[in-house]
């Protein structure tokens, strides 16, 4: 209303001014949308863990260049529509750099979301009790084994959700295009920082085994299993969400066999 000599409430009565006001909260409400759900399939499919250089360079094309775009698409229709002179209007020198500072804000605010989800992560892992062994330290040679911690608790992500679930409530792994999801036992499932070769190392063998190079499957979740060529194929328990590959290659099926064996008979 820059420049109106009339009463504010006699302006805001004004039927093209109250047009105009709906007009404008209805394109903010779609640009709050496409940064909202943006971020939230980019954190799905490109997470800042796995190339921050990556996900910067298209977090700034979907949630900040497109969204600017579309805001300028919007309001030169909107003045088409009502035969408003789009060019000589302050549009661009007025409520377009504050429309610009909107859209990066809200994009800082979603990276300082992130940031902070970090940092409770971080806070989270260091309180979580872990169970160490003692050490004799009158002994030279120290097993590894005995230094060595187990992971307990998992950091994982959906987009701006973050939880931080125990070992206990992991049914399976899979890493695939350089991204680790982890499926659990509510049937939800969580991107983690993982590879699979890292995650095996951190996990209990008398609990879980990778059963191929990008799976690793929680003995409490088989059903069964049976022979596929010189392999194997798990078959999973009713119930069990899990989208990844199944099979045993022929390398780890005569492990498999083993370690479910002794699995079954330390219940």
């Amino acid at each position: 209303m820059e420049g109106q000599r009339k009463p504010f409430w006699f302006t805001l009565l004004d039927p093209n001014v109250f047009i105009t006001i709906i007009f404008s909260i209805g394109i903010a409400l779609i640009l709050t949308g496409i940064v909202h759900w943006g971020t939230q399939l980019l954190d799905r499919y490109f997470p800042w863990v796995v190339n921050a250089n990556k996900r910067l360079a298209l977090q700034l094309l979907f949630c900040a260049l497109m969204p600017i775009a579309i805001d300028l698409a919007l309001v030169q229709y909107f003045f088409w529509l009502f035969r408003y002179d789009f060019e000589k209007s302050n549009y661009i020198t007025t409520e377009f750099p504050l429309v610009k500072l909107l859209i990066y804000g809200l994009n800082v605010w979603y990276y300082l979301l992130y940031l902070r989800s970090q940092k409770t992560e971080v806070n989270l892992l260091k309180n979580t009790d872990v169970e160490v062994k003692e050490i004799d330290h009158d002994n030279k040679e120290l097993d590894p084994v005995l230094t060595q911690v187990p992971l307990l608790a998992f950091h994982g992500s959906v987009g701006i959700n973050n939880r931080l679930f125990h070992v206990r409530d992991l049914n399976c792994f899979k890493r695939e295009s350089n991204t680790g999801t982890a499926f659990l036992k509510d049937n939800t499932l969580w991107f983690i920082d993982f590879k699979t070769d890292e995650l095996e190392e951190k996990l209990n063998p008398k609990d879980f085994f990778k059963i191929n190079r990008n799976v690793i499957i929680g003995f409490d979740t088989i059903e069964t299993y049976k022979n596929e060529g010189k392999g194997g194929r798990i078959i999973l328990k009713s119930g069990i969400a899990f989208d990844g590959s199944l099979s045993i290659t022929r390398i780890r099926y005569s492990k498999f066999k083993i370690a479910f064996k002794e699995f079954i008979e330390s219940q």
